[in-house]
């Protein structure tokens, strides 16, 4: 039986894939209609609204690119590669 932790850190990793996914220009590799394939999805928003943002806004790209840097954005919670 899965803990409460260990189901919250499969779901941030699946938000992770998304993010990778749209970085990488790739599809969503869940069936669709299942909870996996709504958190890739969401994931894959989430990048894609980032780089909008990071595009848009000088400050927020600054603070991004840090977070990037640093090792703070996505490393918690992103697959293997």
């Amino acid at each position: 039986m899965l803990s409460e932790r260990d189901i919250c850190d499969r779901l941030y990793a699946i938000l992770g894939e998304g993010q990778r996914a749209r970085f990488l220009g790739q599809s969503n590799p869940y069936p669709a209609n299942t909870l996996f394939s709504m958190m890739h999805s969401i994931g894959w928003l989430q990048e894609d609204l980032r780089r909008g943002l990071m595009r848009s806004d000088q400050k927020y790209r600054e603070e991004q690119e840090r977070f990037e840097r640093e090792g703070v954005y996505g490393s918690k919670y992103t697959l293997a590669e």
